[in-house]
C-alpha cells in the first residue's frame, strides 16, 4: 500500500511537471516567434538601409562629373546621332544598329528607349543619362535575383558588386 501511494504522488508530481514543462516549452516557442519577428523586422530595416546605401554608391560612380565623363567612339558617335535626330525630328528608326558580328541589325529598341527619354527630357546628354539610369536600375534587378538564388545577404553581396564593378560604371557612361 505504500509503495502505491509513492507512486501515485509521483505520478501525480511528473505529471505537473510535464504540465509545467509543456507551459514553458510553450511560452519559450512564443519567445522564439517574437523574438524572430522583431529580427525579421530589424533585418529588413538593415538589408534596406543597405541597400540604399549600395545605390547611393553606384549613383555616385555613375554621375560624378557627369558631363565630362561622357565618351563619344566610332559606333557612340552614330548612336548619339540616331538618339538626337531621332528626338529632334521625333522620328524611331525601323531597325537598330549594325553588329560588328556579322552583316545582320539589332531591334530598334535600343535607339527607340534612348530617343523617347532625350525627346521627353529634352536634354543633350539624354542618351548617356538614359543609360545610367538603366545601369542602376539593374542593381535594382540583380538584388532580388541574388536573394531568389541563394539569400538576401547574397542579393546585398551581387547589388554591391554591380554597383562597383568597372565595366557596369563604364557602360553608364558610354552609348
Amino acid at each position: 500500500g505504500y509503495r502505491q501511494k509513492d507512486c501515485r504522488e509521483e505520478i501525480i508530481k511528473m505529471g505537473k511537471k510535464k504540465e509545467s514543462i509543456e507551459d514553458s516549452v510553450l511560452s519559450i516557442n512564443m519567445n522564439n516567434l517574437i523574438n524572430k519577428i522583431y529580427n525579421n523586422k530589424n533585418d529588413l530595416q538593415t538589408h534596406l538601409i543597405l541597400l540604399s546605401l549600395i545605390l547611393l554608391i553606384g549613383i555616385f560612380l555613375r554621375f560624378y562629373n557627369t558631363p565630362y565623363r561622357y565618351s563619344i567612339g566610332d559606333d557612340s558617335s552614330r548612336d548619339a546621332l540616331v538618339v538626337i535626330e531621332g528626338a529632334r525630328n521625333i522620328q524611331l528608326p525601323i531597325t537598330g544598329p549594325f553588329s560588328s558580328l556579322g552583316p545582320f541589325t539589332f531591334g530598334p529598341w535600343y535607339y527607340d528607349q534612348m530617343i523617347l527619354f532625350t525627346f521627353f527630357t529634352q536634354l543633350d546628354y539624354g542618351p548617356w543619362i538614359f543609360l545610367s539610369i538603366a545601369s542602376i536600375l539593374f542593381i535594382l534587378v540583380i538584388y532580388p535575383i541574388g536573394k531568389v538564388l541563394i539569400n538576401k545577404n547574397y542579393g546585398l553581396i551581387l547589388a554591391l558588386l554591380s554597383s562597383i564593378a568597372t565595366p557596369q560604371v563604364s557602360i553608364a557612361t558610354g552609348l
